[in-house]
Formats: C-alpha cells, sequence, structure tokens
C-alpha cells in the first residue's frame, strides 16, 4: 500500500473518495426507489413491440431512474459541501474546503476573520438551502424515501394517420404498481397503435 497506484496519501483523490464513501447510504435511499420501480414486465413489452436494448433503456429505464439519480447527486453535492469530521484530516492546508476554511478563519483572532468565517457561513448555508430546495421539489409525496411517479400515465393521446381519421381519440389513463389494463375493441380500433405509442414506438399527435 506504500506504492502507486493504491498509495493515496498524497493524491488528490483521497478527498473525494473519502466524500463518496460518506454520501453513499444517502445516495443509495435516494435511488433504489427509482430501480425498484423498473419492472421486467415494461421491458418485456417495449423488447416485443420492437425496440432495441437502448430504446427500451431510454424509453422505459430513464424516465423511471431520471428523478432518483437527480436527488441523490444533489444529496452527494450537499453532503459533499459540508462534510467536515473526514475532510479536517484528509484536506490539504492549501486546497481547504469551506467548512475547513471556516473553522480555521474561527481559530484566528481578529474581526476581519470572524468575519470573513460568517460570510462563507453563510454561503454554505445558501448553497445547501438551494439544493434542497432542489431535492423537496424532485421528490413526490412525503415519504422517506423517492415516491416514483405512476408506473405509466399518459393524458389526452391521439393518433391519426390520415386527416380526419383517428385511430387513437384523446386517451387517458393511469396505471400504477400491480395494476392489470386490458385493451378490448374490434379490429383496427387502435389498440395496437396506443401500445406502441406507450413503448415509445410512435409518436403521438
Amino acid at each position: 500500500l506504500g506504492r502507486p497506484p493504491l498509495n493515496l496519501r498524497t493524491s488528490l483523490l483521497m478527498l473525494p473518495i473519502a466524500h463518496a464513501v460518506v454520501a453513499v447510504p444517502f445516495v443509495l435511499r435516494s435511488v433504489l426507489p427509482g430501480f425498484r420501480a423498473i419492472l421486467p414486465s415494461l421491458r418485456e413489452a417495449a423488447a416485443v413491440l420492437g425496440a432495441g436494448d437502448w430504446r427500451v433503456w431510454r424509453e422505459v429505464d430513464w424516465p423511471l431512474v431520471r428523478r432518483p439519480l437527480l436527488v441523490g447527486a444533489l444529496f452527494a453535492f450537499t453532503i459533499s459541501m459540508g462534510e467536515f469530521g473526514a475532510t479536517v484530516f484528509l484536506v490539504r492546508p492549501e486546497t481547504p474546503t469551506l467548512p475547513v476554511a471556516i473553522f480555521r478563519f474561527l481559530g484566528q483572532p481578529g474581526a476581519l476573520n470572524y468575519g470573513q468565517a460568517l460570510a462563507m457561513s453563510v454561503l454554505l448555508m445558501l448553497v445547501c438551502v438551494v439544493a434542497f430546495l432542489a431535492i423537496e421539489h424532485l421528490r413526490v409525496g412525503g415519504a422517506g424515501e423517492l415516491s416514483v411517479m405512476p408506473l405509466l400515465e399518459i393524458t389526452g393521446v391521439s393518433k391519426s394517420y390520415t386527416p380526419g381519421v383517428r385511430a387513437v381519440d384523446e386517451v387517458s389513463l393511469s396505471l400504477d404498481a400491480g395494476d392489470i389494463l386490458c385493451l378490448l375493441g374490434p379490429s383496427g380500433r387502435g389498440k395496437t397503435t396506443l401500445l406502441r405509442i406507450v413503448a415509445g414506438l410512435e409518436t403521438a399527435d
């Protein structure tokens, strides 16, 4: 462990690694609900309708996980900004983080140092408040974990292939996990078209 690349004692990577370790539990708590909402049946349905692996990820997986991933990133950023316990032992004197700089200014006599520490504290609080407001905006509901949006929700979907003739006319529905939907109707009434729109293989009007 005393030789590169395992010797990180003089590496700039030491601090980001320590911050990442501290933030991992908060990030996992935010991200896991989104990944749990990806049901295999959704991916299989998209594949049956002709979507490739990349399109399944883009049209099925990504809409479910993008908000949890963004919340996890904001949590990691906010925790990293305010981390002091591990940082004070690992940070270099010439590149202090904001909490360490505040600590150093408070430890020095003089009104100027005290004023600079207060200004940095206000800046740190403002950044954290903005980040947490963004997190709350991205959250749905008041549960401890990030709640995910309905499994499937469409509003006013229509599709016309010829002027004046609609294969799908103002269809709206919302499905949660465990719900079962059955589309019934004669041939040519837009059932397959609706499924292809849901899977991202057709573009609605």
